[in-house]
């Protein structure tokens, strides 16, 4: 076992694959018929929209939220609830919710590669 001191010079990072076990278990108690459970998935789907808003309100242009990662990929019912509440958060704009099912260093791959080809471009003209 660690010793207290041991503990506190390690700062707390939980391992991304008992993330997403952790959140599975309200997904599953929802699906199960839990109100309660059903209610902290739509307050988390509630959460991830308002940002999305904040975006917007800061100047954010497009229709497109992109999210990735294996929280939002293993469970539907909270990509479901998102996409429910980004309907509702600017009356008139139609927001379209796109899911990378990819690993995650294609979110970075994929920026990058817009980005050399859009400078190779530049330079040509």
């Amino acid at each position: 076992m660690m010793q207290r001191s041991e503990l506190q010079r390690r700062p707390h990072r939980p391992h991304q694959s008992r993330t997403g076990d952790r959140a599975r278990r309200p997904c599953a108690a929802a699906d199960a018929g839990s109100a309660l459970a059903a209610g902290v998935i739509a307050a988390a789907a509630g959460h991830l929209a308002a940002l999305v808003g904040r975006l917007l309100d800061r100047g954010a242009v497009g229709r497109t939220v992109v999210t990735a990662g294996s929280v939002i990929v293993g469970l539907p019912r909270l990509a479901d609830e998102l996409r429910a509440r980004l309907a509702t958060i600017r009356p008139g704009l139609e927001l379209d919710l796109r899911i990378l099912a990819d690993a995650p260093v294609a979110g970075a791959v994929t920026p990058a590669r817009c980005l050399l080809v859009t400078e190779a471009a530049s330079r040509r003209s």
